[in-house]
């Protein structure tokens, strides 16, 4: 089960975004959700996992870790995939409900 470890507003690209940990520590998962505070999809970057990542390093540092981007007025998700290169994959709500986000 995923539990909120982590819950901030960050900056990435100039552009504010809420920042929300998720950690399944018996599963060693992590989940990170992007959730723009900015109309628009952000560029897909390193810059996302490399925040995502440096942040889970102080809880699980060994967990396997996703990155979601949430558009909570559309209700659209999508995955930060970054091989071989960066760029967004649609999300399918099902899908994320799977990964253990309850509200998606």
């Amino acid at each position: 089960m995923l539990e909120l470890v982590y819950d901030k507003d960050v900056r990435i690209a100039e552009s504010r975004h809420m920042l929300e940990l998720y950690l399944d520590e018996k599963h060693g998962e992590a989940l990170a959700v992007f959730i723009p505070q900015e109309p628009g999809v952000p560029q897909p970057c390193h810059e996302l996992h490399e925040i995502a990542r440096a942040l889970l390093r102080e809880f699980v540092p060994t967990a396997r870790l996703k990155v979601l981007l949430c558009n909570p007025t559309q209700r659209s998700f999508q995955w930060l995939d970054i091989s071989p290169t960066v760029q967004w994959r649609p999300a399918p709500v099902d899908e994320v409900r799977g990964s253990g986000l309850a509200w998606a």
